[in-house]
């Protein structure tokens, strides 16, 4: 009997464990089932967001298809064949080119050294030429009535220079050695005047000649 009722105690102090356990094990056990769930939800929601990343990456990394253009084919070149024209064409040769300012320098040229082969320049040359212009002035003098009645004498030198295109040089006229006359001399001075232009020297010349006033 004593043995019953310490078997009855053991039985209602485990019933009485149990019954103080077992809202404590149930909440643990809600609890634990709550985290599975949600932890399950949150590698599904994981998965997916994975998935949406990596197609978007694949979308992304995938290389654009370029169209390629072949080039156009290279035509092939034409088999022309030469026809002979019905038309007879005549070849005409280019004269050849002349330059005609050389030439006219060439001319000028020879024209100057044949000048000057038939023409030399040399003293007796110059002496001939002097002798043709005091001849020519001499023969142009004109005596003054007024000084033939008055008696008046004497010999004017007259000196000048003549350009090589015959003519006197300016303000080279003048008198050289005076008559002692004015009226002679300017006399004298007129005789060259009126004999320029005279022919053409050698070369530009300065002469002077002596004319001779004489009552005869």
């Amino acid at each position: 009997m004593g043995k019953l009722n310490l078997f009855h105690w053991l039985a209602i102090s485990l019933l009485l464990h149990v019954s103080l356990i077992s809202p404590l094990f149930l909440t643990t056990l809600h609890a634990a089932q709550q985290n599975r769930a949600e932890r399950l939800r949150l590698e599904l929601f994981g998965m997916v967001a994975n998935r949406q990343l990596e197609e978007r990456h694949e979308s992304v990394a995938e290389p654009q298809q370029v169209s390629k253009v072949l080039p156009a084919p290279t035509p092939a070149p034409a088999n022309y064949q030469t026809v002979k024209s019905p038309v007879l064409v005549e070849k005409v040769e280019e004269a050849p080119f002349k330059p005609v300012l050389a030439a006219l320098h060439t001319a000028d040229a020879a024209t100057e050294q044949k000048q000057q082969t038939i023409r030399p320049v040399t003293e007796d040359s110059l002496q001939q030429y002097m002798a043709r212009v005091t001849r020519k002035v001499r023969g142009h003098l004109t005596y003054p009535q007024e000084a033939r009645g008055n008696g008046m004498k004497g010999t004017t030198t007259i000196a000048f220079t003549i350009t090589s295109s015959g003519d006197i040089k300016g303000n080279s006229l003048r008198v050289q050695k005076s008559s002692g006359y004015a009226v002679l001399d300017s006399s004298a001075l007129a005789s060259a005047q009126v004999s320029a232009p005279f022919e053409e020297p050698p070369k530009e010349i300065s002469i002077a000649i002596a004319v001779s006033f004489n009552i005869e």
